[in-house]
């Protein structure tokens, strides 16, 4: 009996010593997630006219930050690429940082559901606190991005390019005029590397600020990612994540809860499910 009482105080002082979040998570030196326990990988289908392939690039809300985890509601018509290899999707994606939830599942689901595409391949790349210089030319994650696009090309057609970004760059004060050449540069090298898909562009500069620089409606990275749409250059306006998802739909003042990830997806869903 003692003993019980001894081992079970034991217990109680580790937190009933339960695996770490994430225990079963393996990542890279970019803490992008790689493989995940228990989740194997499939055959990866073949894509068709009705086939959605979305390329997912930006900081830590197009990846695995949010609080609630999902998974494909629909078996292998939901799946999530990466390094030339497919899975049932499921939180957190492999392919971007983060090891919480996502809403990028939810929104496969319910494409499938409205039978806006008979399968989605969920291709994110999204890297925690990244500044939008990263990703232009001559940056790390664009190098990385562009290593990537080998294997996905090899494979798929990128059918939607979603880009949200920019919170990180509110908080650096980035100047409009950069944050506009760095843009255009990652743009451009998608171009050049074959990418022909819509790039749609949200607003997302909402998140932790600098006491000294609060956040506010329209700031100067919210304005310019605005005028980046530019049709005639396959450039469209994706969802405006600062007016559509305010602090209650944030754990953090920053990262989704579950009701910003609903919210999210269905505003994705309005936008890709026309």
């Amino acid at each position: 009996m003692r003993r019980e009482l001894h081992r079970l105080a034991a217990l109680l002082a580790c937190g009933l010593c339960l695996p770490a979040q994430g225990a079963n998570i393996s990542t890279d030196r970019y803490k992008r997630v790689i493989a995940v326990a228990d989740r194997p990988a499939i055959p990866c289908p073949v894509q068709d006219a009705r086939t959605a392939v979305l390329l997912i690039i930006g900081q830590s809300n197009s990846a695995n930050f949010a609080a609630r985890r999902y998974r494909s509601a629909h078996g292998d018509r939901v799946i999530n690429f990466f390094g030339s290899r497919c899975h049932v999707a499921a939180s957190p994606l492999i392919g971007a940082d983060g090891k919480r939830g996502e809403p990028w599942t939810l929104l496969a689901n319910l494409l499938v559901e409205r039978n806006r595409f008979s399968r989605v391949v969920l291709v994110p790349a999204g890297i925690r606190s990244s500044a939008i210089t990263r990703w232009a030319a001559g940056g790390d994650l664009n190098a990385l991005l562009m290593s990537d696009l080998d294997k996905i090309q090899a494979r798929y057609r990128i059918t939607h390019v979603l880009w949200h970004q920019g919170e990180s760059d509110f908080v650096l004060a980035t100047p409009p005029a950069d944050y506009r050449r760095a843009f255009q540069s990652l743009a451009g090298r998608l171009r050049g590397r074959g990418v022909v898909a819509p790039v749609y562009v949200s607003v997302a500069t909402r998140c932790k600020a600098r006491r000294d620089m609060p956040w506010s409606v329209g700031n100067p990275i919210a304005q310019t990612q605005r005028a980046l749409v530019d049709p005639g250059r396959g450039i469209f306006a994706g969802i405006d994540s600062d007016a559509l998802i305010g602090p209650d739909g944030r754990t953090d003042g920053c990262h989704f809860n579950q009701r910003g990830e609903e919210i999210f997806a269905r505003a994705w869903l309005g936008i890709l499910g026309e």
